[in-house]
């Protein structure tokens, strides 16, 4: 059995930037710079993003034959359903998280603004299937 090796690349980009963002990586799809043709972002801008640098550069994104590129985002953003293909997604459940943080937040201050050990917690996503991966 052969070992696929997934290479992470992490690129910066502020908030409001992801035009900026999907020019920079214009320029890595056309120097064939991202080592698989699957990009999962960060965020859903940034997908949307890189949607729109990978169209400029006339490449088609979906899944199947004659397809140069996937794209997906996570966070859900209202938009994604729009883009063209429709952005695929990983929906989160914010009123849990936020419920969840609050009860942390109130027992921290109940316990003197200390825990005793590290909270980590992991809440389930929801992947929203579309057109673009």
């Amino acid at each position: 059995m052969s070992e696929r090796k997934i290479r992470n690349m992490e690129f910066s980009s502020s908030p409001g930037n992801s035009r900026s963002w999907a020019t920079r990586k214009g320029c890595l799809i056309t120097a064939h710079g991202f080592p698989s043709s699957t990009v999962l972002c960060a965020n859903d801008r940034m997908a949307i993003g890189l949607l729109a640098a990978a169209d400029e550069k006339g490449l088609r994104i979906g899944r199947g034959s004659g397809y140069a590129m996937r794209i997906a985002g996570h966070d859900d953003h209202p938009l994604a359903r729009f883009t063209y293909p429709p952005l695929m997604t990983v929906a989160q459940n914010y009123k849990a998280i936020a419920e969840k943080t609050l009860a942390t937040l109130f027992s921290l201050i109940g316990n003197g603004g200390s825990f005793s050990e590290r909270l980590a917690l992991r809440r389930e996503g929801k992947l929203i299937m579309r057109a673009s991966a």
